[in-house]
């Protein structure tokens, strides 16, 4: 899916009214999901920062302070998600097994195979 498709919103439902009117709470629960959500899917900052409508330097501060490194994401190669029936990962994992690999690894071997072709 790329960005475009993505609808844009300048706010969310959950902003809050902090001290009246005087100021808005920007970054809850559901803007930070969002950024979780988008980033787990291999969304780039940019594609992140238009979709919430902020700069990319903002959700690659938001990376560095969750540590998402610690959990396997740097910024540089998103995970690739593929759904796959129980069947097929059963196999997938079958054929990993008999060549040594992790799934993972398989499905990463496989793609870069393809596409060098």
């Amino acid at each position: 899916m790329l960005a475009e498709s993505l609808p844009r919103t300048s706010s969310f439902a959950t902003d809050r009214q902090r001290g009246g009117a005087a100021f808005v709470e920007r970054w809850t629960n559901a803007r930070a999901g969002v950024i979780g959500f988008l980033t787990g899917r291999g969304y780039s900052s940019c594609s992140i920062a238009e979709r919430i409508d902020d700069r990319p330097e903002t959700v690659r501060r938001m990376w560095t302070l969750w540590d998402l490194s610690a959990y396997g994401h740097d910024g540089r190669a998103p995970q690739v998600v593929v759904p796959l029936s129980q069947r097929d990962r059963a196999h997938l994992a079958g054929a990993a097994a008999t060549a040594g690999l992790t799934i993972e690894a398989y499905c990463e071997q496989i793609l870069v195979n393809s596409i060098r072709r």
